[in-house]
């Protein structure tokens, strides 16, 4: 199936669009909207649009002169064959067309196995909700709880079956065990869930040959058909992997087990910043948050020597362990980074996506996500040491508002606005980071860094 918008009225009439996979993207008169529409009756930033043939459906970013669908004013509304959409002086007509797409060719996974097949997964458009690793107590293991089955999601009594397997029920085990490469049943002891997201599930496990703690990554199995799921899984992979620094999770291995995914990652006895700021009341004193904000640009200044740009810096990204004053900080989650100059070659992310967390995220990212640098990593870092700082988001967010329309039309808020004392030397340090353009911010993690590191705290 593919989809095509025909404009049949306004300034742009005989103009198409046709898409033949997933898309999300803005629709309006500002020049970096994915598809840019030259009327003015048509808002900046007017419509969000999702695609995923053959469904469409349409968001109003609280547009002046509003979205109209079949001349009826609509907030978001499912699009269905013929329909017309109707925003400012300019009319679409979507239609459903039969696909005329050639047969996929199979991609080599490196995970060592084929996968074949077109993208019919429906990511979440507005916002990636990533993994977090929420690690407490693990006195308790898998033994005699019920859990859901890896691959087919039944309900299972863990104690049914030896401590230490897969948690899968017994017909789900005994296929997998028909599997040649089994090595990620035999070496690792899975002890309990840590917490699961959009793509699966984190498990703490113990490598049976050295005792050592490790974290093991897995993705839904329904997804793992789905090219472009794999494809995330795999580039993340690929990605951790190359990236070898005390300040960033390390990547230990990666499996494909019939037709399940695993990656395989060190263990961080600690918990995530946005769980610490929650037990510590909200916010963090200025030591302890430049502290984190130190270690993380460590790690970033890392990774963009490497050509990576993570894409989601934010609290539940960034792991401390320790104590107060003494903390080691361990950036976590590269499955949405990206490698510079790479744009558009992986066809992972597309023109128009929108991907990462609102509350941390630099107007260019929501504008166009697959063409970000390295000051994206910046302006979240800001974003965060903001929130550490005032237990405040650099956004006056507000239902009276689409999110997306504050983030690329209003400057963020100041922090000094935020009725917190802080030095004024860190104030503008943070200010300077989350600047709305680009070029204003600071050139590099590692500036950033020695600019945090000069403050007399």
């Amino acid at each position: 199936m593919s989809v095509v918008f025909e404009i049949t009225e306004g300034p742009e009439t005989g103009r198409t669009f046709r898409f033949e996979e997933h898309e999300v993207f803005l629709v309006g008169r500002h020049p970096d909207c994915a598809y840019r529409i030259q009327d003015r009756w048509i808002s900046r930033v007017h419509a969000i649009v999702d695609v995923c043939p053959p469904t469409c459906r349409v968001r109003d970013l609280g547009s002046k002169n509003g979205t109209f669908v079949n001349d009826r004013r609509v907030e978001e509304a499912q699009l269905s064959d013929g329909d017309r959409l109707r925003i400012g002086r300019t009319v679409m007509v979507f239609r459903v067309e039969a696909a005329r797409i050639p047969e996929p060719e199979p991609a080599k996974s490196t995970f060592g196995e084929v996968v074949v097949g077109q993208d019919s997964d429906v990511p979440q458009p507005y916002q990636k909700r990533a993994e977090r690793l929420i690690l407490e107590s693990d006195s308790a293991g898998l033994s005699g709880s019920e859990i859901e089955c890896l691959r087919c999601r039944r309900r299972i009594i863990q104690g049914d079956a030896p401590i230490g397997n897969l948690p899968l029920c017994e017909n789900c085990r005994s296929e997998i065990s028909q599997c040649e490469d089994n090595e990620i049943v035999t070496r690792y002891r899975f002890i309990r869930q840590l917490g699961s997201g959009g793509m699966g599930k984190l498990w703490l496990a113990e490598d049976i040959r050295n005792k050592c703690r490790v974290v093991i990554k897995t993705i839904r199995p329904e997804l793992c058909s789905q090219s472009s799921a794999v494809a995330m899984f795999e580039r993340e992979r690929q990605i951790s992997l190359s990236l070898q620094h005390p300040n960033i999770v390390q990547f230990l291995a990666g499996w494909r087990l019939g037709d399940l995914l695993f990656l395989v990652m060190e263990y961080v006895n600690g918990i995530d910043t946005d769980k610490l700021l929650s037990q510590r009341g909200g916010r963090l004193p200025e030591r302890e948050a430049v502290q984190i904000a130190i270690q993380t640009l460590e790690g970033l200044n890392y990774a963009h020597s490497q050509g990576v740009v993570h894409r989601d810096v934010k609290p539940a990204n960034i792991l401390v362990e320790g104590t107060p004053r003494k903390y080691f900080v361990k950036i976590t989650d590269f499955g949405l980074a990206r490698i510079v100059g790479a744009a558009g070659k992986s066809g992972i992310t597309r023109q128009g996506d929108i991907r990462g967390t609102l509350a941390y995220m630099p107007p260019e990212q929501v504008l166009d996500c697959r063409n970000v640098d390295l000051r994206a990593d910046i302006f979240g870092l800001g974003a965060t040491l903001y929130h550490l700082l005032t237990g405040n988001i650099v956004y006056n967010l507000s239902h009276l508002k689409d999110p997306i329309r504050t983030i690329v039309e209003e400057e963020p808020v100041p922090i000094e606005n935020r009725g917190v004392s802080l030095n004024r030397e860190l104030v503008k340090v943070v200010n300077r980071s989350i600047r709305k353009r680009p070029q204003e911010r600071f050139c590099s993690a590692e500036e950033m860094r020695r600019a945090l590191e000069q403050l007399s705290l």
